[in-house]
């Protein structure tokens, strides 16, 4: 049978043990505690950064819209530009595409023509 030593040697081993476990659980409990607060701190910078980055899309967005407002009232400029050197401006006609008929006879002028010269020129 179990003496008193036996006993007091295992109630001494199960002291050791439930205080190192208790030690353990402590120390794991104060790290999820700082773990925590360490989330709930980068938790927070999102969602100031959250806030920061729409108040740029706000901006960005604010932006584009003037400029396009100025490239609209550039182009209303160009075109009332134009409108206007139109009505004072003399304009040009392109020089008319000649036909083929039109084209042979000039080719057969300028080769009589030719003709003329050199037999002036034998003269």
């Amino acid at each position: 049978m179990a003496s008193e030593i036996d006993y007091k040697s295992l109630l001494g081993s199960y002291q050791q043990k439930s205080f190192d476990l208790l030690n353990q659980v402590i120390a794991l409990e104060a790290r999820v505690s700082s773990n925590n607060q360490l989330i709930d701190g980068l938790n927070k910078r999102v969602q100031d950064l959250v806030v920061e980055l729409e108040n740029y899309k706000a901006i960005v967005t604010e932006m584009k819209i003037a400029e396009m407002e100025r490239l609209e009232e550039q182009k209303l400029l160009e075109v009332e530009e134009e409108g206007q050197s139109m009505q004072f401006g003399l304009v040009s006609m392109p020089p008319k595409k000649k036909t083929k008929k039109q084209n042979s006879t000039e080719n057969t002028e300028l080769d009589a023509s030719d003709e003329e010269k050199q037999s002036e020129e034998q003269f």
